[in-house]
């Protein structure tokens, strides 16, 4: 037992019996007594000592009871009633930073095109190039070159295109205004050439537009993002290096088992990628748990079996205590099992509640002609059928329902399926697509000599 004053506390280790009770949901306390067992008190008053020159020695779990007893009251009892302990909440609000590729002013999104989020803020496609194949030539019509020969394109980067085209060109600001196609790409082979030079040659995973050759001089903008967010602390500067990307916020088996948040640490261990000192993470990232094979794979392809999420195909069973259909679940999480953690032990409700900002995506219900959309919970808590679990509705500006927030869990889950497969970068769309709607329609062409009625 220890005590410390100001205000007190009393720290007890249970003995085997009460951790046997606590195990078995019979630890109960209404009394509580205090002793010293370790001191025979008739033999010290016999030879005159003075207990308090006695030293105690340390409880033992074993020891049978207690001998002697310190009283309460002159009158000799013993027992000491245990007050009901009330538990208090506070709670303790905090303003956490953006996240993602993108910076909002009022409304406006730009793309980050710092080296914290891109290796080459330069490149650019002209789409006259663009034909269809696999192939592009990144070019650099700039001039401006990177000055460190480690930040070099590596098989495994993403290539984000904004796609102008023959008719709506000059779309190679990074302001997103336009409602063009941001299209994700994956970096197979280096063909040939560098980014600096301007004549870097890049297999990508899937087919570019094919402008038929038109669009000569008209070009869009092209970043290329590392595989990992290539990161590693080096004194005090953050920098990008070829070949030492240490943590990978892109898809991260450390990240999907909720290992890490976008607040790991970053260290030099390749296997242990977050042993640093906690330093930030800047974008936000969601992983698709497919609980099925992906229509139109190939067999070549990867298949279910060797997707990074498989493993949690038992988090969308448990959503569906609500909405038995779904079968992919996108999952953007803010907590972790370490204690720096940002965000806290969950996430706010209310009007600070956090947003889901997504600028390049062209949502078949806005109501306007801009692009973009905007995700927040809305509406009152509720809970999960069958489970004690609450969550909020997560909608979009016009309260349409696309998913869920889970503020004790700090989860956001997108269920509308159509919106997913927009957000995917394995998607050749950013464009989400109406329901489809059938309708019988039946037209009777009888013969000119032949009466026909038709009976409702």
């Amino acid at each position: 037992m220890a005590f410390a004053q100001g205000p007190t506390v009393i720290h007890i280790k249970l003995t085997n019996k009460g951790r046997q009770l606590l195990s078995q949901g019979q630890l109960t306390f209404s009394k509580f007594s205090l002793g010293d067992s370790e001191i025979n008190y008739d033999f010290n008053e016999e030879i005159g000592f003075d207990s308090f020159e006695q030293k105690i020695l340390r409880p033992k779990d074993q020891n049978p009871e207690i001998v002697n007893f310190l009283e309460e009251t002159v009158s000799g009892d013993t027992m000491i009633d245990l007050p009901t302990v009330v538990s208090n909440t506070s709670v303790i609000t905090n303003t956490a930073p953006e996240k993602g590729f993108f910076t909002d002013s009022g409304g406006t999104f730009s793309i980050n095109n710092t080296l914290t989020y891109v290796k080459n803020p330069y490149g650019a496609v002209e789409i006259s190039n663009a034909t269809g194949g696999t192939q592009i030539l990144i070019e650099n019509p700039t001039g401006d070159i990177i000055a460190n020969p480690d930040n070099l394109t590596t098989i495994g980067d993403y290539l984000m295109i904004k796609w102008s085209n023959p008719i709506l060109s000059g779309t190679t600001g990074t302001t997103v205004n336009e409602a063009v196609p941001y299209i994700w790409y994956k970096i197979e082979d280096i063909v040939s050439g560098t980014m600096n030079g301007g004549d870097l040659v890049v297999e990508l995973d899937k087919p570019t537009p094919d402008f038929g050759g038109n669009g000569v001089g008209v070009y869009a903008l092209a970043y290329i993002y590392p595989n990992s967010n290539g990161r590693e602390v080096s004194g005090d500067s953050i920098q990008n290096y070829y070949g030492k990307y240490f943590v990978t916020d892109f898809l991260n088996t450390a990240t999907l088992s909720f290992l890490q948040n976008w607040d790991c640490g970053i260290g030099n261990d390749p296997l242990n990628p977050c042993s640093g000192d906690g330093e930030d993470v800047p974008v936000w990232n969601m992983s698709i748990i497919f609980t099925d094979e992906v229509a139109g794979v190939q067999e070549t392809d990867y298949n279910y079996s060797q997707y990074y999420t498989k493993e949690f195909g038992g988090f969308v069973r448990y959503i569906q205590q609500v909405s038995p259909w779904i079968k992919k679940l996108g999952v953007i999480h803010y907590t972790n099992q370490l204690p720096y953690n940002t965000y806290g032990e969950g996430l706010i409700s209310g009007a600070t509640a956090p947003t889901l900002e997504l600028p390049t995506i062209m949502w078949h219900k806005e109501t306007g002609s801009t692009i973009g959309l905007t995700l927040a919970q809305s509406g009152t808590s509720q809970t999960l059928s069958g489970l004690s679990t609450q969550y909020f509705d997560l909608t979009d500006q016009y309260g349409n329902v696309v998913g869920k927030v889970f503020n004790d869990l700090q989860l956001f889950v997108i269920e509308d399926q159509e919106l997913l497969f927009a957000m995917s970068y394995k998607a050749n769309r950013n464009w989400t697509l109406p329901e489809f709607t059938a309708a019988l329609n039946v037209s009777i062409c009888p013969p000119s000599d032949v009466d026909v009625e038709i009976i409702s």
